[in-house]
């Protein structure tokens, strides 16, 4: 039996395991790409079952169904890039930098020294949020960023665009997908870009994506937020 276990190190919201490297987690045990739909919580600091279905791997709880997966061998949207000088410039924006923010022990965009503070704020005269990243050392084995940090990276950026302009509402991920095109490499920095499309209901897309110094595209994200 194959099993996954999401240390607290990697805390999301509080007390639950962060959505996007969950998700990557898992899709770690697909043979090819797939999106991640996010049913519950995952918890944190406790075995889950990886299990082999029809459609992908699933992640289950004892009898309760975490995350499942399908196949998604679409394209996905890169975006446009914005300069790091932007990014930096957008960061100071963001609503988490002002004390307003919803899960600040978050490894992704929370507040405290070991957090990689993703905290994407609005990018003047358009509609993208950015911030600059520059994953640590830590993150990489071989020399290479993890792909699991990417998707954490990208859902959270994603997550200042939707939150910040939600019309009232708190949403969380429900499904995502990424791709990683290029080597992301630790202590370099780079531009983190979100977009979202409008809300359908509760539900409402975005995507994310990651670029180098030089503009171009490394990964790429596309999630499905629904609010609670």
């Amino acid at each position: 039996m194959e099993t996954l276990t999401i240390g607290s190190r990697f805390v999301g919201p509080p007390g639950i395991g962060h959505g996007g490297y969950a998700a990557a987690m898992l899709a770690g045990f697909a043979d090819g790409p797939v999106m991640v739909r996010l049913r519950r919580p995952v918890p944190l600091d406790r075995e889950l079952r990886v299990e082999h279905r029809e459609t992908g791997p699933g992640l289950s709880d004892g009898d309760v169904l975490i995350a499942t997966c399908e196949p998604h061998r679409g394209e996905l949207d890169v975006g446009g890039p914005v300069s790091l000088e932007a990014a930096e410039d957008a960061r100071r924006r963001c609503a988490g930098t002002r004390g307003l923010h919803l899960a600040p022990t978050c490894f992704s965009c929370g507040v405290g020294e070991s957090s990689f503070r993703v905290h994407a704020g609005p990018v003047t005269g358009t509609g993208v949020f950015a911030t600059p990243w520059t994953p640590p050392a830590w993150t990489a084995s071989g020399g290479v960023v993890g792909e699991a940090f990417l998707w954490a990276a990208m859902d959270c950026a994603a997550g200042w665009k939707i939150i910040t302009d939600a019309e009232g509402k708190r949403a969380v991920t429900g499904e995502i997908t990424a791709r990683i095109l290029g080597e992301v490499r630790p202590e370099s920095t780079y531009a983190l870009v979100a977009w979202a499309g409008p809300w359908e209901g509760r539900k409402r897309t975005a995507g994310s994506a990651t670029y180098d110094d030089r503009g171009a595209p490394v990964a790429v994200s596309e999630s499905l937020w629904i609010s609670i």
